[in-house]
């Protein structure tokens, strides 16, 4: 290594393996290269290069954040009052691990005891949160809230996301622009916008199983 070299990688040592730390300040060319196999410290023992994490800690640890708990932390400051927190925690526990109901919202109103309506407020407020497109029991209803979210669903982006998602998805432009009374540009942009969303938002959190 060179000094700069050098220095940067004992700064990454010391933010990826809390048991190492530095003995001391030295001017940069006092420094003694280290093994080419290992790092050794002075009092406790050495880190092996082999060992090495192959990513950033801070990256580590937000891979080990689950979509439960990621939720959960944004389910304690929803203007929820306390029955429909704790319906949001079932609807929460709930989820896939892409952020997808395995209940049907008849199937949560009766594991709650709740009535539908109460179902459906607590999931639309679910719906506001990060990441954009949790909550949805379908595809269809995913795409839709984030559209929502950003702040870009239109009357004409629902009807082709609700009724004609597999014709957008086979490239069947013509067919749709015909049913819904516009040109094919216009059905072009809205593929094409669908296609910049995430089909599975959950999917970059840590799973509970992994957990």
């Amino acid at each position: 290594f060179s000094n700069q070299e050098l220095d940067s990688y004992v700064q990454e040592q010391l933010l990826i393996n809390p048991v190492i730390e530095t003995a001391g300040e030295k001017p940069a060319d006092e420094f003694d290269l280290p093994d080419p196999e290992c790092v050794t410290d002075t009092y406790r023992g050495e880190y092996r290069r082999e060992e090495k994490q192959q990513y950033p800690y801070e990256q580590h640890a937000a891979n080990d954040v689950t979509l439960v708990e990621h939720l959960m932390f944004q389910l304690q400051f929803a203007p929820l009052c306390d029955a429909q927190r704790r319906t949001g925690r079932y609807i929460i526990e709930s989820l896939d691990d892409n952020g997808y109901l395995t209940q049907s919202r008849r199937e949560l109103a009766e594991g709650t005891g709740t009535e539908p309506d109460e179902i459906e407020k607590v999931l639309e407020v679910i719906h506001t949160f990060d990441p954009a497109g949790v909550g949805a029991e379908n595809l269809s209803e995913c795409l839709l809230i984030q559209l929502a979210s950003q702040g870009r669903l239109t009357e004409l982006k629902q009807r082709a996301i609700s009724d004609f998602l597999e014709d957008v998805a086979s490239n069947r432009l013509a067919v749709i622009a015909k049913k819904l009374g516009t040109d094919t540009e216009q059905i072009q942009k809205i593929a094409d916008e669908i296609r910049t969303l995430d089909p599975k938002p959950g999917r970059a959190f840590a799973s509970q199983d992994e957990t």
